[in-house]
C-alpha cells in the first residue's frame, strides 16, 4: 500500500505478463485465452516488431522448411534447395529488415 504510483503500476504490470500466455501451439486449443491475450496487446498498442526479430537459433531452426519458405515469400528470391541450418541463417538476414513475425 505505501507504494507510489509508478511503482504499482509496474508491480500490477508484472503480474498481467505472469498471467497471459498467447503462445499459440498446434495442439493446444485455448481460443478464448488467446483472443484475450490479443484484446490486451491491442489495448496497449503492442508491436512484437521492435522488440523480437526471427532469430536463426531459437526460432528458424525449429519450425519446418516449409515455414521458412512461407516466411520469406514476400518478395524475396529464395533457394528452397538448402540445407535446414544454412536455409535458417539466411532466412534470419533476409527476414531482419521486414519486421516479420510468426503468426
Amino acid at each position: 500500500m505505501s507504494l507510489d504510483h509508478d511503482s504499482r503500476l509496474a508491480l500490477f504490470a508484472h503480474c498481467v505478463v505472469l498471467t497471459v500466455n498467447a503462445v499459440r501451439l498446434p495442439w493446444d486449443r485455448r481460443p478464448r485465452a488467446i483472443a484475450t491475450a490479443d484484446r490486451l496487446a491491442e489495448a496497449v498498442s503492442l508491436d512484437m516488431n521492435g522488440h523480437w526479430p526471427p532469430p536463426a537459433q531459437s526460432y528458424l531452426e525449429r519450425v519446418t522448411k516449409a515455414r521458412i519458405l512461407e516466411a520469406v515469400q514476400g518478395g524475396v528470391s529464395y533457394e528452397a534447395d538448402m540445407k535446414k541450418f544454412d536455409m535458417a541463417e539466411a532466412a534470419e538476414q533476409l527476414l531482419a529488415p521486414m519486421d516479420w513475425l510468426p503468426a
